[in-house]
């Protein structure tokens, strides 16, 4: 993180989507079965590397202003 105000708040946002993943994948797995959620979290487990590459990208090509 570039600013030390950011880490509470990568904090919550992380709580929060922990508690908030818990309840969908429960919901999820009684509706679609245990094997729908896994093939949903490997789909999502690929494609997160992917776009999180492509923001590195963008932004090394942005100069850092402090």
């Amino acid at each position: 993180a570039r600013s030390e105000t950011f880490i509470p708040w990568a904090w919550g946002i992380n709580g929060c989507a922990s508690v908030l993943s818990a309840i969908l994948a429960t919901l999820l797995a009684m509706h679609i079965g245990f094997s729908g959620v896994v093939m949903i979290a490997v789909v999502l487990y690929l494609v997160a590397p992917a776009l999180l590459a492509n923001r590195l990208t963008i932004r090394t090509m942005i100069p850092f202003r402090s």
